[in-house]
């Protein structure tokens, strides 16, 4: 699998596979657990309307140019949130998978109409 990370402050291209992986923010789930996620579950109205910095869209610029210089048309992000890099993301053309431990993230991804799912990065809920 070809793996390019894409965090808010970087853009990190890793050698040669098939597919995508956008990695934003995965957690500790056996660590942190019911109280991560209740943490975000309130995070996210704040979260949502809060805008991105500048730098923080520049980067994704870089990493969807990125993307589509390889010819990759998806994005699996793991750490979704309330679905502001996914929005970013199918903008630009991209089809988009969010995975967030949050459930009211996910709502608020797919009140967006966003594809997004409620998964641990440990447990993904796809066959490959």
């Amino acid at each position: 699998m070809r793996v390019a990370e894409w965090r808010a402050d970087a853009v990190v291209p890793e050698p040669e596979h098939h597919s995508l992986v956008c990695v934003g923010f995965g957690r500790d789930v056996p660590r942190w657990g019911s109280h991560l996620v209740a943490y975000y579950d309130n995070e996210v109205k704040v979260r949502a309307a809060r805008e991105l910095p500048p730098q923080r869209v520049a980067h994704r610029a870089e990493f969807v140019e990125l993307v589509m210089s390889e010819g990759r048309g998806s994005v699996l992000e793991i750490g979704s949130g309330p679905g502001r890099d996914g929005q970013g993301f199918t903008d630009a053309g991209l089809a988009y998978v969010g995975v967030d431990l949050s459930p009211v993230a996910v709502a608020h991804c797919r009140s967006l109409g966003l594809q997004a799912v409620v998964a641990s990065v440990l447990r993904l809920p796809f066959r490959n």
